[in-house]
C-alpha cells in the first residue's frame, strides 16, 4: 500500500525524444510509447543519465560563496605575508601601480588588478589599513560631510566616526566656513525681471533666430546636444512668428516659449558655435520661466524642447536646484510622449518624413533625459526618475551623445546593486560580487572604446596623459567619458566599505580584509587619476564646465583625505596632500563665466572646502609626528 502511494506519487520522466525537444511527455513508463513517439515512430527509451538534483538552500549556496571568498583573501595574505618579513629599514616604495597597456578587446577587471597590487607595495601598504567610520558604512544625507556642497548637490561618499576624525585631528574641522551660501542671489535683479521681463510676445528678430539655427545646424552642437531637429525646428520658428489677434493658441504659445529657450540654451554653447546674435540669453530664460505654466498645458515635443533647454540654461547658470526640477518635469513628458519606447522608421524611402523625424526626436530627446537622469542620481545619491526596466534602452546609431549611452546603464546599474534600500541589505559575499560583475561591466565597456580614446585605468603622472588631438566639442566629450570612468571606479569600490570589518575599536576606526583594501587601493588610485588628468586637460576644457566637473574634483579630493588621514606617515599620504593642493589651484584656473555671482560664490566654496582638507591633512600629519617624537 504504501509503495503503491510513493510509487503514484513519484515524479514523471519524459522519454529521451521529448526531454531533448524540451515538450511535454505523457508516457507511463510501462512499455508504451508516448503520443509524440508513436506519431513520429522514434523509439521511446529512457536511456539518458539521470543527473543528481542539487540542493536549492540559499543559505548553503551564500554560506559556499563567503568561503570562496575567503579562500581568496587567504590567498593574498600569503601573497602579501613573505613582502611583510623584508628588511623594515628598507623604506617602502610609493610609486603608483603601472597601469597595463590597453589591448584592443581585452577584458581586465578587478580580478586582474589584484594580482598586479598583490605583488607590490601598494597592497602591502594597506595591508594595515584603518578605514574611518564603524560598522555598519552608511551614506547618512544627514553627515556635515554630506552637507558640503549640498547647494551643488555634490554629496560625498562618507560618513565619518567623529571619535576617530578627533583622534587624527588637533584642530576642529571648520565645516561650517566650508558650507555655502544656503541661497544664491539671482544674476537678474528683481527690478530688472519685472520691469524688463515683457511676455513671450517680444522675441527677438527672426533673421536673428535663423542666424541662430544657421550656426547651431552647421557646428558640432547638434550631434553632442541634439536638442532640436533643424527641419522641426524651422516649423516651430514659423509658428512663433505667426501673425496674432486677440489669445494666442497653446501651440503657438509654446513655440515662442521654444525659441527663447533655444536662444537660452545657444548662450552657454556659443564657445563651440561661433558668433552667434547678441541676444540676452538669461533674458530669453526669465520670460519662459515666467509664462511656465501656461506653456506646460500643452503636451508635445516641442514643449519637452522648452524643458530641456530651460534646464542647460539653469545648469550652466548654477541654477541646480531649478535645474533638478526642470528635469523630473523633462523624464515625466517625455514618457508620457512615449519617448521611453524605441519606434523604429516606417519609411523607407532616402529622405525621412516628418513623422519619422518626429518619432527620432523624440528618441534622442529620451536619451538626453535617461543620460541626465542617471548622472543626477550618482550626485545626489537619489532614485532614478527613469527605471530601466521600463524602457527600451535600444542605443540609438547617434553615439555622440553628452555621454555614453551604456555607460549610463552601469551607472543605474551600480546604485540598484550596491547603493538602493535592497542593496543595503546585501551580505559581504553578495556585495563583493555585485562589486565584481560591475567591475567586470566597466571594463567591458572600457575596452570597447576606440584605444586612442580609451580612458586609461590609472595614471602617474601628469606626463602619462595622452589626449588625443580632436575639435572642440568631441574633445570635451572625451574628457567627460574620462571623468566620467574614473567617478565609477570610486563609486563602485567605495562600497566595499559596507563590509564587516575583521576588528573595529571605538574611536579607531576599522581593519578590513585584503579584498576591501584592494577596492579601496583602486578606488584611490582613480582618485588620484581624476586630480591628474584634470590638470593635464586643463587648457582644453571651454568656459562653463566648472559646473560639471567641480563635482568630480571634490569626490576625489574627499577620498584622498580621508586616505591620509588613515595613516598619515605613511609615504603616499605626503604625494596626496600634494595632489590636493594641485587641484586647489586647478579649481581657481578652471574656465568659467566670471559675470556669473553664482559661480563666483560657488568657485569660493569649492575652494574654501579643499583648503580645509588641505589644512587638515597637515594638522593630521603634523600630530601624529608630534606624537611619535613623545611632544604630545
Amino acid at each position: 500500500m504504501s509503495t503503491t502511494w510513493a510509487l503514484g506519487m513519484s515524479k514523471k520522466r519524459a522519454c529521451d525524444s521529448c526531454y531533448r525537444r524540451k515538450i511535454q511527455c505523457d508516457s507511463t513508463d510501462s512499455g508504451v510509447p508516448c503520443n509524440w513517439c508513436h506519431h513520429h515512430g522514434d523509439a521511446c527509451t529512457f536511456n539518458r543519465h539521470r543527473k543528481k538534483p542539487k540542493s536549492r538552500n540559499k543559505f548553503k549556496t551564500a554560506q559556499s560563496l563567503s568561503q570562496r571568498l575567503e579562500h581568496v583573501e587567504d590567498a593574498l595574505v600569503q601573497i602579501v605575508t613573505p613582502q611583510d618579513t623584508k628588511d623594515s629599514s628598507v623604506a617602502p616604495k610609493t610609486p603608483r601601480p603601472t597601469p597595463p597597456m590597453p589591448i584592443s578587446g581585452s577584458q581586465t577587471g578587478v580580478s586582474d588588478l589584484l594580482n598586479q597590487y598583490a605583488g607590490s607595495h601598494e597592497i602591502t601598504e594597506f595591508s594595515d589599513l584603518i578605514i574611518p567610520g564603524g560598522y555598519p558604512y552608511t551614506c547618512d544625507s544627514s553627515s556635515q560631510l554630506e552637507d558640503v556642497g549640498s547647494e551643488a548637490s555634490i554629496p560625498t561618499l562618507f560618513e565619518y566616526d567623529p571619535k576617530w576624525l578627533r583622534s587624527k585631528l588637533a584642530e576642529k574641522p571648520a565645516l561650517c566656513s566650508m558650507q555655502p551660501r544656503s541661497v544664491y542671489e539671482s544674476s537678474l535683479s528683481p527690478s530688472r525681471v519685472f520691469t524688463s521681463l515683457g511676455t513671450l510676445n517680444d522675441l527677438p528678430s527672426k533673421a536673428s533666430v535663423k542666424q541662430a539655427l544657421n550656426t547651431f545646424s552647421a557646428s558640432a552642437i547638434g550631434l553632442v546636444f541634439p536638442l532640436v531637429d533643424p527641419v522641426l525646428f524651422e516649423d516651430t520658428i514659423t509658428k512663433a512668428f505667426e501673425p496674432c489677434d486677440g489669445t494666442p493658441s497653446m501651440d503657438r504659445t509654446s513655440a515662442r516659449a521654444c525659441v527663447l529657450a533655444f536662444l537660452s540654451a545657444m548662450h552657454f554653447l556659443q564657445a563651440h558655435a561661433g558668433v552667434l546674435p547678441s541676444v540676452d540669453g538669461h533674458m530669453c530664460a526669465a520670460k519662459v520661466f515666467h509664462a511656465l505654466s501656461d506653456v506646460l498645458e500643452d503636451v508635445s515635443i516641442v514643449t519637452l524642447q522648452t524643458i530641456l533647454m530651460l534646464h542647460i540654461h539653469q545648469t550652466f547658470s548654477g541654477r541646480l536646484k531649478s535645474a533638478l526640477r526642470l528635469h523630473s518635469i523633462a523624464c515625466r513628458l517625455v514618457i508620457v510622449l512615449g519617448g521611453h519606447m524605441h519606434q523604429p522608421t516606417k519609411s523607407r524611402t532616402a529622405e525621412p518624413t516628418l513623422a519619422d523625424r518626429e518619432n527620432h526626436q523624440l528618441r534622442m530627446l529620451f536619451w538626453q533625459c535617461y543620460i541626465f537622469d542617471k548622472q543626477i542620481m550618482i550626485r545626489t545619491h537619489q532614485p532614478p526618475l527613469i527605471p530601466d526596466d521600463y524602457c527600451d534602452l535600444t542605443p540609438p546609431g547617434n553615439n555622440n551623445l553628452p555621454c555614453d549611452t551604456y555607460l549610463s546603464h552601469i551607472k543605474s546599474k551600480a546604485y540598484r546593486l550596491l547603493y538602493s534600500e535592497q542593496a543595503r541589505q546585501k551580505s559581504d559575499a553578495e556585495l563583493l560580487c555585485a562589486i565584481r560583475e560591475l567591475d567586470a561591466d566597466l571594463e567591458e565597456w572600457r575596452s570597447s572604446i576606440p584605444l586612442d580614446l580609451r580612458p586609461a585605468l590609472s595614471l602617474i603622472n601628469k606626463s602619462s596623459v595622452r589626449l588625443p588631438k580632436l575639435m572642440a566639442l568631441v574633445m570635451m566629450r572625451h574628457v567627460f567619458l574620462c571623468f566620467e570612468y574614473h567617478h565609477l571606479v570610486i563609486l563602485i569600490h567605495q562600497a566595499s566599505r559596507r563590509c564587516r570589518p575583521f576588528h573595529f575599536e571605538p574611536g579607531m576606526g576599522c581593519k578590513y580584509g585584503p579584498s576591501v583594501q584592494s577596492s579601496t587601493t583602486i578606488a584611490l588610485e582613480a582618485s588620484r587619476s581624476t586630480v591628474i588628468y584634470l590638470d593635464a586637460a586643463l587648457d582644453k576644457l571651454e568656459s562653463g564646465t566648472f559646473w560639471l566637473l567641480s563635482f568630480y574634483l571634490r569626490t576625489a579630493t574627499m577620498v584622498l583625505f580621508v586616505n591620509i588621514l588613515s595613516d598619515p606617515l605613511k609615504p603616499q599620504a605626503k604625494s596626496d596632500l600634494d595632489l590636493i593642493r594641485s587641484a586647489a589651484i586647478l579649481i581657481r584656473n578652471m574656465p568659467g563665466y566670471s559675470a556669473s555671482n553664482i559661480e563666483a560664490d560657488s568657485m569660493e566654496s569649492v575652494d574654501s572646502f579643499v583648503d580645509e582638507l588641505i589644512r587638515l591633512g597637515n594638522c593630521a600629519i603634523l600630530k601624529v609626528a608630534q606624537e611619535r617624537n613623545g611632544l604630545i
